[in-house]
């Protein structure tokens, strides 16, 4: 699961690097289904990342996106980076993460009790399903390279 983390860590500093890359003043505002554009798919990961990350540490936020609202393109890209860094350091603070329950409220106030080894793989997929659309859009944009993604080309250099 450390692994995994520190592949999303990876990954979403080569996401920043990529959008980064493309030579358009509005790259943030390409747009990307279901988001209106790149930048509401950014807030959507960011804060998803930051929200697991407070349910982990025992809050439970009342809005994913209230978690970003008002911040830049640059901003989040930033923000989401110290997010998924910010996981790898709580995960290996926890021992046994298959058996560190964790119970939480979602933000509708549903609760449930999941094991920290599952809510942290679902956030790595999540973030990964997302970097997918967003680099699908990047794509419409731009001819240059793009750095991938992928985790074998992670592991390929780790």
């Amino acid at each position: 699961m450390i692994q995994l983390l520190h592949y999303n860590v990876w990954a979403n500093e080569r996401l920043a690097s990529n959008i980064l890359s493309v030579k358009s003043d509005s790259v943030f505002d390409v747009a990307i289904a279901p988001f209106e554009h790149v930048l509401e798919a950014l807030r959507h990961i960011t804060g998803a990342e930051i929200a697991w990350r407070m349910r982990i540490e025992g809050q439970s936020p009342s809005s994913v996106m209230a978690l970003t609202n008002g911040r830049t393109g640059p901003e989040l890209l930033d923000t989401l980076q110290d997010a998924s860094r910010r996981l790898v350091e709580i995960a290996q603070d926890i021992p046994d993460l298959s058996s560190h329950r964790i119970t939480y409220s979602t933000t509708t106030g549903v609760q449930y009790d999941h094991p920290a080894s599952d809510i942290l793989l679902h956030v790595v997929n999540h973030s990964t399903y997302h970097r997918g659309q967003i680099m699908s859009a990047l794509r419409t944009v731009t001819t240059g390279p793009l750095l991938p993604l992928d985790y074998i080309a992670y592991v390929r250099i780790v």
